[in-house]
């Protein structure tokens, strides 16, 4: 088939040569380069191998009928170089923000990882740590005051987060100069790149290469729906080495979605995001101790959303280095529909090496030297909510064609189960008897959609501040 020309706004396939994040300096030598030739079909293909796709392929392996039919794996680039490869390094569910249901989903994801790393002896520098949200502005801190409020009617929630508003914590927690700060219980520091290789490295290894296939450097540039039924559709999924058919294909490209789906276009929205390794200064005197996230104007002009996490003691070189997300809005696009994680921007990597000083107490407010910086793909819900489940021809889709993705930059805490939702709808688990019940926000409706359309487009949203 043709591969019909780019929608405005529309993804394009991932770069080439991205930048390199400090997470794949260390490579898993099985998974690099990983390719046989392509087969012509599969009875699942699933496109994608950050934390999504490889836990989507462990969970439908976990499935009796599943465990010796033929599973392939596309990746547009080598295995876990997209978001998962590049985010900040941490994991840190949302107590008190989000709805109690979805609160308690990323919770429960959150213990699921943990106790995936405890149980297989993963070697993935997983710390479990508190999370601090250091919050710069009044309105900040009166939303806080809300939330917490709010959250007293769930004391299984209300545990886990306080609010602080006293100087002298604020100094202990090494952010005086915030309004207040909302610590949460459940946190983690790891490196995401070894914790989804491990499961890749299981499933390419336990399995005969009929029975799970992964294809690295295979970027999909379009599907095509044939042989349509009421029951089942095929589908063919075209790559530059060839095609494979397949009836049941999951996506699990996140900010890449709309390119293989363009009716997702302006639902997903791809949003380039920067990171920094940064050397702390010879003055700081002890770990950080925490994982944060800074909020609200500080000392600029403008919104920060900042997130922090330091390599710790105990962790193989380089310790100590500091991994500081954010500063988008330094951005002259805010990386808004940017699907090329080949750049850096300048202005905000000079933001990153200056402005931790003023946000935290390291014991300077000078400009940091970097170790590394790099950028890295998310994709943002027009909503705010993931997409799980079958795709309906409204968006492309049909019998056959399911969905997880746009995570608005907080797939960590979501990812590893909406996967296993997805995987239990695809394989017919009786409503009840699924391991996960997926929100209904994060559900493909009809409803959802018409919703939707009447609000503010991801650009729009993002000038409210709705994704900050």
């Amino acid at each position: 088939m043709a591969i019909p020309t780019l929608r405005e706004g529309q993804a394009e396939l991932p770069t080439e040569h991205p930048t390199q994040a400090f997470w794949h300096t260390e490579p898993n030598p099985i998974l690099l380069g990983r390719k046989s030739e392509l087969p012509a079909t599969a009875d699942v293909v699933i496109v994608g191998s950050g934390i999504t796709g490889a836990f989507a392929a462990w969970h439908l392996k976990q499935h009796k009928e599943y465990s010796n039919k033929s599973v392939i794996m596309l990746e547009a680039r080598e295995a876990c170089w997209g978001a998962t490869g590049r985010n900040g390094g941490h994991c840190q569910p949302n107590v008190y923000n989000p709805p109690s249901h979805i609160a308690k989903f990323e919770l429960a994801t959150f213990k699921f990882l943990h106790d995936a790393v405890s149980c297989f002896g993963i070697d993935c520098d997983w710390v479990t740590t508190e999370g601090v949200h250091s919050l710069m502005t009044d309105d900040l801190v009166d939303n806080a005051k809300a939330k917490m409020e709010k959250l007293k009617d769930h004391p299984e929630l209300s545990s886990l987060a306080r609010l602080v508003l006293s100087s002298e914590e604020l100094e202990e927690l090494g952010v005086p100069s915030a309004k207040a700060a909302i610590v949460q219980k459940n946190a983690a520091a790891l490196w995401p790149y070894k914790l989804v290789a491990f499961f890749l490295e299981k499933l390419v290894e336990g399995h005969a290469e009929g029975s799970f296939s992964l294809q690295t450097n295979t970027p999909v540039l379009a599907i095509q729906r044939i042989n349509g039924s009421a029951s089942e559709d095929s589908w063919v999924l075209h790559t530059p080495r060839g095609q494979v058919a397949t009836s049941k294909a999951l996506l699990c490209c996140n900010g890449y979605i709309s390119h293989i789906l363009p009716e997702f276009t302006g639902l997903v929205v791809p949003v380039r995001g920067q990171m920094a390794g940064l050397t702390p200064p010879a003055t700081l005197e002890k770990q950080i101790g925490h994982s944060y996230v800074f909020m609200g104007h500080g000392n600029t002009d403008i919104f920060r959303d900042d997130y922090l996490i330091q390599r710790g003691e105990n962790s193989g070189p380089p310790r100590g280095m500091f991994l500081l997300g954010g500063g988008r809005g330094h951005d002259a696009e805010k990386g808004l529909g940017v699907s090329d994680d080949g750049v850096i921007d300048n202005g905000v990597a000079k933001y990153l090496r200056t402005e931790l000083g003023r946000e935290l107490d390291i014991g300077s407010k000078d400009e940091l030297g970097a170790q590394y910086q790099w950028t890295g793909i998310m994709g943002y819900s027009r909503d705010g909510n993931p997409w799980v489940g079958p795709v309906p021809e409204t968006l492309g889709g049909g019998p056959g064609l399911w969905v997880s993705g746009g995570y608005t930059g907080h797939g960590m805490p979501v990812g590893a189960r909406c996967a296993q939702g997805a995987v239990d709808m695809m394989v017919g688990v009786e409503e009840g008897k699924a391991r996960v019940e997926i929100p209904a926000e994060f559900l493909i409706t009809e409803e959802r959609l018409k919703a939707i359309a009447r609000m503010d487009t991801v650009h729009e949203a993002d000038k409210k501040g709705f994704f900050m």
